[in-house]
């Protein structure tokens, strides 16, 4: 459940739901959740627990030059499989690691995990 509170979202936790699992359903960072509700990535949540999601301005900014090269560019959803890493997709799709990392709006490369979507601009 979703409701508006000064330009942050909030959110109920539900049976079950780990920081990760908010944080992909959200579309945000699992740091930058858990900073937001000053909680460590391995915090327990519990069921009616409401957290705070932060709003779309905490997002790293993109620089005007890299958003341009980006409308120029192809779109490709890349999921994340098991044992893969940021430096190793950005590798195959001829990218930099730091422009995965700001076009999916990621706190850190290790925030990617197995069934994650990424999006990859090429050209």
């Amino acid at each position: 459940v979703y409701t508006a509170a000064r330009g942050n979202r909030r959110l109920t936790v539900r049976p079950g739901e780990s920081l990760w699992q908010i944080a992909q359903r959200a579309g945000v960072g699992v740091s930058l959740l858990a900073r937001a509700n000053h909680l460590t990535q391995r915090s327990i949540l519990h069921p009616g627990q409401v957290l705070n999601i932060p709003a779309q301005t905490m997002v790293a900014a993109i620089s005007h030059r890299q958003e341009r090269a980006a409308s120029l560019a192809r779109t490709t959803t890349y999921v994340v499989r098991p044992g893969d890493t940021l430096w190793q997709i950005a590798q195959q799709f001829h990218v930099q690691p730091k422009s995965l990392i700001q076009w999916n709006r990621l706190a850190s490369a290790s925030e990617i995990q197995p069934g994650s979507r990424l999006t990859i601009y090429t050209r």
